[in-house]
């Protein structure tokens, strides 16, 4: 994983514009700790981050959502099929993504007023996916036209 952060901080020649890591466990928290800090560098021109079934909970999340204001060009993050329980560290994200996915996050139990209100009032979003999770309200997509 070390590598590939590297290579997305240094913008390692033609510019990664997407990214979908699906099915590796043993990405993990200090994997998705690794991928933020690659997020944060002025030279990743990251759009898309797709991390699905990479065994990221709240620890790797809580690292992504604070790299994402930072991140030049990053506007859809999915963080699907993992151990995320606490949807309130989302809220800061909302104002900048235009697609955030969180399914099959079953440790979602509630949605915090503050991550609701942020997303209600946010000009940027068009997706939340929470679908999969145990909140009832969360059992849906929401989209915006």
């Amino acid at each position: 994983m070390t590598d590939l952060s590297h290579a997305l901080a240094r913008g390692c020649g033609a510019p990664l514009l997407a990214l979908h890591l699906e099915d590796n466990p043993g990405v993990g928290d200090r994997g998705a700790a690794a991928l933020a800090s690659a997020l944060a560098s002025e030279q990743c021109m990251l759009g898309e981050l797709l991390v699905r079934n990479c065994g990221i909970g709240d620890l790797g999340a809580r690292a992504m959502c604070e790299a994402v204001p930072l991140a030049n060009a990053l506007r859809r993050l999915t963080l699907s099929h993992g151990g995320i329980t606490d949807l309130s560290l989302f809220t800061s994200t909302l104002s900048t993504l235009s697609v955030l996915r969180l399914s099959d996050n079953p440790g979602i139990l509630r949605v915090p007023t503050d991550f609701a209100d942020a997303g209600a009032s946010s000009s940027t979003l068009r997706e939340l996916d929470l679908s999969g999770s145990s909140s009832a309200f969360a059992r849906k997509s929401l989209i915006r036209a």
